[in-house]
């Protein structure tokens, strides 16, 4: 852990392999080697020595880079899904072991749209999320955008597993509709990601809060379809992975699955933080049920969610 964090420090600085040589003391050769292996334990003096080479915020974040020193990682675990399936409760069960949620969530949905519009390529993309997981060094890595690159974390990390969380289509589409009707909160890229709704909705003024309940029956329709597309998405990935490196949990499962994750990770149960189990939860301000025809939200699952939705239950 601690060679790839000085990996991630040279290249967040801008410096050389020879720079940060000159600044330290230590054989190019060597620093290299410490970047270039899964090495955990750095004798002491030369990880003061190559710290010298590096700009540290404070005291603290000094300190966090030499406490990382000997630390290795229990588990990698990767949790994704979409926004309001349980990626924060996720975060808070594992909040003993180092877990973060929706580390770098900017940087990371803009990288991910330049290699969706093949600005950058493939590569390039694989580069930036390795430098992600140096720069975090998590154990649990809990954030919806995670899907986008199962493949790669799979390719990278041998012992990866990854934690699917999925909520009935139905249940989604409500708390989206309850989301985008929430004028305190800000969608994000709605119009270039499939992060909820793909298309702009203005929120918190009354023209476009009615404007959006005019048009329901069509946000609802497309909302489906979001749901569609991300769990295709995830799913065409998942199939290529032994089914040890997986797991789908329902979102309104995830305290009842206790063992179950514990197990996963490789860790006590009692180590998990219970009481975040169902954290994050909403009051749905809009009930699609008695706006939209039941008829409809039917005729949208069987269209667009079920033969997806048949194949999750077959994987739980």
């Amino acid at each position: 852990m601690i060679g790839k964090y000085i990996w991630y420090l040279r290249l967040r600085d801008g410096l050389s392999l020879e720079a940060v040589s000159e600044k330290s003391g230590i054989n190019t050769l060597i620093i290299k080697e410490f970047e270039g292996s899964n090495i955990t334990h750095i004798p002491n003096a030369d990880l003061a020595a190559i710290a010298k080479a590096f700009t540290f915020k404070n005291a603290i974040d000094y300190f966090r880079f030499l406490n990382l020193n000997g630390v290795e990682r229990q588990f990698r675990l990767y949790a994704l899904g979409l926004t309001k399936t349980g990626t924060v409760s996720i975060d808070g069960l594992f909040g003993k072991y180092r877990s973060c949620h929706e580390f770098w969530q900017w940087d990371t949905n803009q990288k991910y749209i330049l290699f969706k519009e093949h600005s950058i390529s493939r590569e390039e993309f694989r580069d930036f999320i390795l430098l992600r997981d140096a720069a975090a060094c998590l154990e649990m890595d809990s954030a919806y955008f995670n899907r986008y690159y199962i493949d790669i974390l799979s390719e990278e990390f041998t012992d990866a597993k990854f934690i699917c969380l999925f909520r009935d289509p139905i249940s989604w589409v409500k708390s989206q509709v309850n989301y985008y009707m929430d004028a305190d909160r800000e969608a994000l890229q709605s119009t270039q990601i499939d992060n909820g709704f793909p298309f702009d909705m203005p929120r918190g003024e009354q023209v476009p809060r009615n404007k959006f309940l005019q048009n329901i029956d069509e946000y609802v329709e497309i909302t489906f379809k979001s749901w569609a597309i991300a769990y295709r998405l995830i799913l065409n990935q998942i199939r290529k992975l032994p089914d040890e490196s997986y797991r789908f949990i329902s979102t309104n499962q995830i305290s009842q699955k206790l063992d179950l994750l514990a197990n996963f990770a490789g860790v006590s149960q009692k180590n998990l933080v219970v009481g975040n189990a169902h954290s994050n939860k909403s009051v749905y301000q809009v009930d699609i049920l008695k706006i939209v025809k039941s008829e409809l939200i039917v005729q949208y699952f069987n269209k667009h969610c079920k033969d997806i939705m048949d194949e999750i239950l077959e994987k739980i």
